[in-house]
C-alpha cells in the first residue's frame, strides 16, 4: 500500500471510529451512515482500492476498533469493540416476511454473519447468529463464495452456444479473485439481454436450492425431509413476493401529493446521479436498496431553492 493510501486509510478509519462514538453505545453506527461518512471524508472513496468489495468488508478488514453489535433490517450496526452488545435480533424486524423466507436470504449471502438453523425433524427453519442453534437443530452456514463461482461457471458451460463472444468476458469476470466479481458478473449478464438475465436467475436459484438440500443431508437430515423444508422455504418466498406486490399500490397511494415535476438544473443530471450512487455499491447493498427516485429528485430541487 502506498503512503497516500495508508494516510487515507488512517483518516477513513478514524472518521468511522469518531462517528461511532458520536452515535453512542445505545444507538450505534448504521452501515448506511458509515458509507456516507466515508464519502464525506473522501468523496472518491471506493472500497476496491483497499482490496475489498463493500463498505462492510472495508470495516471488517480495515477498522479493527469497530465490530457488528446489532442488525436492523438489512443493515448492520457497528460499535466500539469494548461496548456491551445490545440484544441482536435473530432476524430482521420485518412483519411481512417470515423466518423461512429470511432463511433463504441468509443462505444465498456468502458474507452473512448469520446461519440458518433447521429442525432435525424438518418442522422449522430460521436465521440465527452463527453457533446459536439448539440441540434439536442442525446449523447450515451460508453458501460460500466458491459455491456461487462454481454455479456461475456451470452456467457458462450450459449457455456456451448462446453466449458467443461475450463468453470470454464472463470467464474473466468469474475468475477474478476479488469479491467485486459478483456485481461485475451481474452487470454484464444484464447488459447482454433480459432473457439471459432471466435464465441466469432461474439457473442460479435451482442450483442453490439443490446445494441447500445437499447441505442439509450432509448435516444429518434425510433427503425427503430436506426437500420438504425447501418446499416450505419456496412457499414462504412466493407468499412474501405476493404480499409485497399487493402492498405497493396502497403504499404509493399513501404518499403525499406532489406538485408538477420541475426540471433539474444543468448541474444535476438524474441519470448520472443514479449511476454514480449505484456504481459505488456492492450487489448485496443494491439488493437492500429501497427508495422512490421521484422523492429523491424532489429533495434535490428543494435544496437548490434554498
Amino acid at each position: 500500500m502506498s503512503g497516500t493510501d495508508a494516510n487515507d486509510l488512517q483518516a477513513l478509519a478514524s472518521s468511522l471510529v469518531e462517528a461511532a462514538k458520536r452515535a453512542g453505545e445505545r444507538r450505534g453506527l448504521y452501515g448506511a451512515e458509515a458509507g456516507i461518512e466515508l464519502r464525506r471524508v473522501r468523496p472518491e472513496f471506493n472500497p476496491e482500492r483497499f482490496g475489498v468489495g463493500s463498505v462492510r468488508e472495508f470495516i471488517e478488514k480495515c477498522v479493527p476498533e469497530l465490530r457488528i453489535i446489532a442488525k436492523s433490517g438489512s443493515d448492520f450496526i457497528y460499535g466500539l469493540r469494548e461496548w456491551v452488545s445490545p440484544p441482536v435480533r435473530e432476524r430482521p424486524p420485518r412483519i411481512d416476511e417470515d423466518e423461512r423466507a429470511l432463511a433463504w436470504k441468509v443462505w444465498v449471502s456468502p458474507s452473512s454473519q448469520f446461519s440458518i438453523a433447521v429442525a432435525k425433524n424438518g418442522a422449522g427453519i430460521r436465521p440465527i447468529l452463527k453457533g446459536q442453534k439448539t440441540d434439536q437443530e442442525v446449523e447450515i452456514e451460508p453458501a460460500r463464495s466458491e459455491v456461487h463461482r462454481r454455479i456461475a461457471r456451470e452456467f457458462l458451460v450450459a449457455e456456451a452456444e448462446s453466449l458467443g463472444a461475450v463468453r470470454a468476458d464472463l470467464d474473466r469476470i468469474v475468475d477474478n479473485p476479488n469479491s467485486s466479481w459478483w456485481p461485475n458478473w451481474t452487470q454484464q449478464i444484464r447488459a447482454v439481454s433480459r432473457d439471459l438475465s432471466r435464465r441466469w436467475f432461474d439457473y442460479r436459484r435451482a442450483a442453490l436450492e439443490q446445494e441447500l438440500v445437499q447441505q442439509m443431508t450432509r448435516a444429518g437430515i434425510d433427503e425427503q425431509t430436506a426437500k420438504k423444508v425447501l418446499d416450505a422455504i419456496g412457499g414462504a418466498r412466493e407468499a412474501w413476493h405476493r404480499a409485497k406486490a399487493s402492498a405497493m399500490p396502497a403504499a404509493q397511494a399513501s404518499l403525499p401529493a406532489r406538485g408538477p415535476v420541475e426540471p433539474l438544473s444543468a448541474q444535476v443530471d438524474a441519470v448520472s446521479l443514479v449511476h454514480d450512487l449505484t456504481s459505488r455499491m456492492a450487489e448485496r447493498e443494491l439488493r437492500s436498496l429501497s427508495l422512490l427516485l421521484g422523492l429523491m429528485l424532489d429533495a434535490i430541487i428543494d435544496r437548490e431553492r434554498r
